[in-house]
């Protein structure tokens, strides 16, 4: 009866080692694991402000794209009025002179009063 329980206290502790070695193993695992998420969690926030910094980067570009277009298509009426300022004989006194004489022409027989009217 001694000789049994000698074994059966062996088998015990052999098989308690093994649990607590699994259990030792387990928990480095689950350090290991929690270091790795907390790495990936930085790694996405990381991501997270690039994109929301490019994002930013990109709607500028797009601003910057449009201004450039709004003075390219300014610099294209000037070009094109001083084209045609050489056909016009009023716009040699200004841009906006061809425009105030029609709307003076059409308006009233005062162009005086038209003048002032257009002006205020």
């Amino acid at each position: 009866a001694v000789v049994s329980t000698q074994s059966t206290w062996a088998e015990y502790e052999e098989k308690h080692r093994a649990r607590v070695e699994q259990i030792t193993r387990t928990e480095e695992m689950v350090v290991a694991l929690g270091a790795q998420s907390a790495t990936s969690s930085n790694h996405l926030e990381h991501l997270r402000a690039n994109c929301r910094e490019i994002d930013a980067k990109v709607m500028q570009l797009k601003a910057d794209k449009q201004k450039e277009k709004g003075k390219a298509m300014k610099t294209q009426q000037e070009l094109n009025a001083l084209k045609n300022s050489g056909k016009d004989k009023l716009a040699a006194f200004g841009s906006m002179m061809p425009k105030l004489v029609r709307r003076s022409e059409d308006r009233s027989p005062d162009p005086l009063w038209t003048l002032g009217r257009i002006s205020t």
